[in-house]
């Protein structure tokens, strides 16, 4: 074990970091219902990332199971699309080319309660996007709750969603073709409830291996062209949530895993990861039930850091007044002491990325209270994090916001007149429409700087002047680096 701080010490520590940090407030977006996991793709083709959010939504279709947020480009959001409403825990939504066409599609885990027992099957949304929601389900030949899942290609483009369940004590896969054709699936009884799963290469043979975990124990099984064989089955190796990752930047990914001691300490230990099994590097207590690590390099050093969600005590809890912490990463060590950020009530998942395309990486949380939100905290380009964007003109967005874009008539069938009201808008601006999957498919410009007349007509047509089909598009105004909200406009027959 490294020599640390005596935890003692360590709690003075934290109780300092907690009241200079509690009072430092994220920037909070209301989503439907209980936010679980997200995964983060550019759905609209603007050039920001966007947020998709997996919903844990129980008995019945009737609440949404997947919101799309998306970035007005300085990292602030807007639900833009909760139309899906199959029921299931999206604790862990994957995007991946499951039909290798370039496009990423969502991988979800669902279930039908409809006939008095769970049916549980997982969907693929093809392409997914904005208005895109075709799907292929896959359904499960074994019951039993689904814990976590993961998704991964080999060699021949074909690909593997693997999954472990806890409730009948098993882990399987599902084999996909190089198109996402179902190949077939295979199971495997263990005598003990797994909790975690996870994929690594460890004999360099081109075919990802399987790394499920039990609570005192890991098992290793090696991938190949036909499938997978167990390797070997390691003792004394307590983990409850785990992820690869190259902590000491010599090119290898390493095993970084959690493990809840006794309440309310956690324990945080790197492996480092072969063929024949893992070897423990070190280890050290940190004063949190922690849960749910990611990973992620929050002040450009080149090292990746660890940040990890809860309270101080029992974690899932929604009275808990719980935080996001973050283990700084010191030339190829995590430190033994966290830093804390005030995330919210309940605060579940967080991940770091940028949000606001300045390069470094942002805090975005899932916080379950009541009502749901997510909740966004940005580097201030130190390794620091704060409530507001430092890309974003707070003055200019809300007046943005405030305009008041009118669209008439709606719908239409040849022509729809477009303008602000009692608005001057300079010779920058643009009208932009969209497509329903979020491409720009019209940009309008206005020639007269200064103009009171600010008015365009829109004819229906792309910017090649070829007729668009009957349907939804959205309009905004983008004026000065800044537009206003998207309004919602119909074209029909």
């Amino acid at each position: 074990m490294r020599k640390g701080v005596s935890l003692k010490l360590k709690s003075i520590i934290l109780s300092v970091l907690l009241l200079l940090t509690a009072k430092i407030l994220a920037y909070e977006i209301q989503v439907p219902i209980s936010p679980a996991g997200m995964c983060f793709k550019d759905v609209n083709s603007d050039g920001f990332v966007d947020i998709i959010v997996g919903h844990r939504t129980t008995w019945g279709s009737t609440t949404p199971n997947i919101s799309i947020l998306v970035n007005d480009g300085y990292g602030r959001f807007s639900v833009a699309d909760s139309s899906i409403t199959s029921c299931g825990y999206q604790d862990y939504p994957i995007l991946a080319d499951i039909n290798n066409d370039g496009e990423s599609d969502l991988v979800t885990m669902s279930a039908d309660f409809s006939t008095g027992s769970a049916y549980r099957f997982f969907r693929v949304y093809t392409n997914f996007g904005l208005g895109n929601h075709s799907f292929i389900d896959y359904p499960l030949q074994r019951n039993g709750t689904i814990d976590k899942w993961i998704c991964f290609s080999v060699p021949d483009s074909s690909h593997y969603l693997a999954f472990v369940c806890n409730q009948d004590f098993y882990w399987g896969y599902i084999h996909l073709s190089n198109t996402g054709q179902l190949l077939h699936q295979v199971y495997y009884d263990v005598t003990h409830p797994p909790l975690d799963i996870n994929y690594i290469d460890t004999d360099n043979n081109g075919y990802s291996d399987i790394i499920v975990q039990y609570l005192s124990s890991a098992g290793l099984w090696r991938g190949y062209s036909y499938g997978f064989a167990q390797a070997y089955q390691l003792s004394q190796v307590p983990v409850e949530r785990g992820l690869f990752a190259d902590i000491d930047n010599n090119g290898a990914n390493d095993y970084v895993t959690i493990y809840k001691a006794l309440l309310p300490y956690s324990v945080i230990a790197v492996y480092s990861v072969n063929a024949d099994s893992l070897n423990r590097l070190y280890y050290f207590f940190v004063d949190q039930t922690a849960i749910y690590p990611q990973t992620g390099d929050i002040n450009n050093d080149g090292y990746l850091d660890l940040i990890y969600t809860s309270s101080l005590y029992a974690p899932l809890h929604y009275t808990d007044m719980s935080y996001t912490w973050l283990i700084k990463n010191e030339s190829g060590i995590l430190d033994s002491i966290p830093l804390t950020y005030y995330t919210g009530n309940h605060s579940y998942m967080s991940y770091l990325i940028d949000v606001n395309n300045d390069n470094w990486n942002d805090i975005v949380t899932s916080v379950r209270s009541v009502p749901s939100k997510i909740n966004i905290l940005y580097n201030d380009r130190t390794g620091h994090f704060v409530e507001i964007s430092p890309t974003a003109n707070e003055d200019n967005y809300s007046h943005m916001n405030q305009l008041a874009l009118s669209c008439y008539p709606n719908p239409f069938k040849h022509n729809i007149t477009l303008y602000l009201k009692d608005q001057q808008i300079s010779g920058n601006s643009t009208y932009e429409i969209f497509n329903i999957k979020g491409q720009k498919v019209k940009t309008i410009s206005i020639s007269k700087k200064l103009s009171g007349d600010n008015k365009a007509v829109w004819d229906g047509t792309d910017d090649n002047n070829k007729e668009l089909p009957c349907g939804v598009y959205l309009c905004r105004v983008r004026m000065k680096n800044m537009h206003t909200k998207l309004n919602k406009i119909v074209k029909i027959q």
